[in-house]
């Protein structure tokens, strides 16, 4: 039964009842599933059909695979906005690029369902979602992940999902380093920015989650390092910064936010990349948890306002913290 940490199901409590008979019938009828044995994986599938900034988090956890199942081989389904994060990855045998039917994709329930008919030996569903959890069910002959959404009954191995992602992660496959990685690198474009600058990558998927122009303003002028601001669509009124939005690849955008002194960024995939190509990073954290999704290490800085209401003097005071650390 569903009893990981929270009261009963991550997902909207009007499902609750519903999704609570379903997991109690199922759970009945599947109960075997936990006592099937265990054999040394050949074929290893992960399903990550997430954004970007999920699958970077998932890098940690492919690198404990690969460390504990050295001969198997290990594919993982992703977007294919999300593929450039496993670039040159030896961790990873096969990237397998596919659009979900949700999640706000619109590829096709045919195409996921493909899956099960490459059978894999072990089939990993990191995000819980009990329509990945069905596909993996009927892809793989063992099937781990959480049952934090329903379903959990149809999963070998449940863990438990609480605390940071990458130590949930870590958890289930028998743990490793939290480090994330990052690969692909172009510096056709870092190359030719200033030795010294501060990135802005205000850019995120959600509304709630962003910072107002005219704070990302009025931190610029507390700032006396060249400004780099990047994205994809979201601009920023701030004169002579250099403005990269819309002009670079991943791997470019990686380079440039490698090279950097600071970044400062919302809580965004754009943060995770920063973090596994090392650069100095402060995270804006409005609704989400930063215990969950942030880092704290001696080279990343969160600051927290549950309506994105931290003031630019105290984001300047947390870049000038880091520049000291240095």
């Amino acid at each position: 039964l569903p009893s990981e940490g929270y009261l009963m199901y991550r997902t909207n409590p009007l499902y609750w009842p519903f999704l609570f008979v379903i997991d109690v019938l199922g759970g009945i009828f599947f109960f075997w599933l936990r006592f099937m044995p265990f054999q040394e994986p050949q074929r290893i599938l992960v399903l990550r059909l997430e954004m970007i900034g999920d699958v970077v988090l998932t890098t940690p956890m492919l690198a404990a695979l690969r460390r504990r199942f050295r001969h198997a081989k290990i594919s993982i389904a992703v977007r294919p906005s999300a593929a450039p994060a496993l670039a040159k990855n030896k961790d990873v045998d096969e990237v397998i690029k596919l659009q979900p039917p949700h999640f706000g994709g619109r590829g096709s329930w045919l195409a996921l369902l493909r899956l099960a008919n490459k059978p894999y030996d072990l089939v990993i569903e990191p995000h819980g979602d009990p329509r990945n959890i069905l596909v993996a069910f009927l892809a793989g002959n063992l099937v781990w992940g959480f049952g934090s959404r329903g379903l959990g009954f149809l999963l070998n191995r449940k863990g438990v999902d609480r605390g940071h992602t990458i130590a949930k992660l870590l958890q289930l496959v028998g743990g490793g380093s939290t480090a994330t990685k990052w690969c692909a690198f172009d510096d056709q474009i870092a190359k030719k920015l200033p030795k010294k600058y501060v990135v802005f990558a205000p850019e995120t998927t959600k509304p709630e989650k962003e910072w107002k122009d005219s704070q990302w303003q009025e931190l610029a002028k507390k700032i006396k390092l060249p400004i780099i601001i990047t994205g994809q669509k979201q601009q920023l009124s701030i004169p002579k910064a250099v403005n990269l939005v819309g002009k670079t690849s991943l791997p470019q955008l990686a380079s440039v936010l490698k090279r950097a002194t600071v970044v400062v960024s919302v809580d965004a995939g754009t943060a995770h990349m920063a973090h596994a190509a090392g650069a100095p990073l402060i995270t804006l954290f409005g609704p989400e948890n930063p215990k969950e999704w942030g880092y704290s290490d001696d080279r990343s800085i969160v600051v927290r306002h549950p309506s994105m209401g931290m003031t630019p003097t105290v984001v300047g005071q947390k870049i000038r913290q880091l520049l000291k650390a240095r």
